[in-house]
């Protein structure tokens, strides 16, 4: 087992805070602490520490599962899960994709960086819900949701301040925002777009200065390829995106659909 102490989970683009114990990384699967990712999605959850099992509910959504265990029930059906639900340090742990998914939401891993991002909205908005990070707002969209071949596919990234005082980003580098497009519901990415891939930034340190109310406005626009310059598969994928100051500032991600 390969235990990871700096494993960041975000919940649309914030970051969810875990006690006792952490995120680890088992063989490729990232464990997280059930409580903690389900009660930050708004699930009420219960633990029966005879039996040693978990039920989380929200809305007509329950999930059961209990400790060893390779499966779980999502409304009494069952299940299969990468990795047994554990215990460590007295808290529950089960694969991060299961737990996040259960609930409706698109779960991304991104190993470079070692954050498991989690997309959720009960109701799926276009364009994303807006995520606050005091003192600043963050919003990502694109011009439609689905696009048919040949069409570009233009993207927009908003950061506005939202405090009462000025607020500075600071740049490391020539690089003000990333944006990346994968599928959706493949694990292997094996089809994968990124803004950045390929581009040469100066590493010159750089800072923005926003004062109260203001904002900057961020755009890309994607031809549809891959890094490699191939066409993506026609299918639904899921576009997340960043302003890469102040240790970066996540957006929640979008979903768009390539048809024919």
């Amino acid at each position: 087992m390969n235990v990871v102490a700096l494993i960041l989970v975000l919940l649309n683009g914030q970051a969810i805070s875990f006690q006792g114990t952490q995120p680890i990384n088992d063989k490729g699967v990232v464990m997280v602490p059930v409580r903690g990712v389900f009660q930050a999605m708004g699930a009420r959850v219960t633990y029966n520490s005879t039996t040693r099992e978990v039920v989380a509910k929200k809305g007509d959504r329950e999930i059961e599962m209990g400790v060893g265990r390779a499966f779980a029930w999502v409304n009494g059906e069952q299940v299969e899960l990468p990795q047994p639900v554990r215990m460590q340090n007295g808290h529950v742990l089960i694969p991060a994709r299961f737990v996040a998914e259960a609930f409706g939401a698109k779960v991304l891993w991104n190993q470079s960086k070692s954050r498991v991002l989690i997309s959720y909205s009960p109701t799926a908005p276009q364009p994303s819900t807006p995520v606050i990070a005091a003192p600043m707002e963050i919003k990502f969209s694109s011009d439609k949701r689905h696009y048919r071949v040949g069409e570009s596919v233009r993207f927009t990234l908003v950061a506005r301040n939202v405090s009462n005082q000025d607020q500075v980003l600071n740049f490391n580098s020539g690089q003000s925002f990333d944006i990346s497009v994968t599928p959706i519901n493949q694990d292997r990415e094996l089809w994968r777009w990124d803004w950045s891939f390929g581009r040469f930034f100066t590493q010159a340190l750089r800072e923005k200065t926003l004062q109260p109310n203001q904002s900057i406005s961020l755009s890309a626009t994607w031809d549809q390829t891959d890094n490699s310059g191939k066409p993506m598969p026609r299918g639904e994928y899921s576009v997340s995106a960043q302003i890469t100051a102040n240790d970066e500032m996540e957006a929640p991600s979008i979903r768009i659909q390539l048809s024919e």
